[in-house]
């Protein structure tokens, strides 16, 4: 019985996480694609799955 409550309160606490979106900035980014690798690439994450993948644009490089 313990691990089962102990099981579902990990989930409770995990489900907030897992509807975040991310964007992580200015990366190297190593597709599987035609693309192959991406120098200064951004990747979008919403709700823990890659929803976009792009080169960074010239306009948003310089934003913190």
């Amino acid at each position: 019985m313990r691990v089962l409550i102990a099981f579902l309160f990990a989930c409770v606490i995990a489900s907030p996480a897992a509807a975040q979106s991310v964007l992580i900035r200015d990366g190297r980014v190593v597709t599987n694609g035609g693309a192959g690798m991406i120098e200064n690439g951004d990747v979008l994450i919403v709700n823990g799955r890659i929803s976009a993948v792009a080169p960074t644009s010239p306009r948003q490089a310089g934003r913190a």
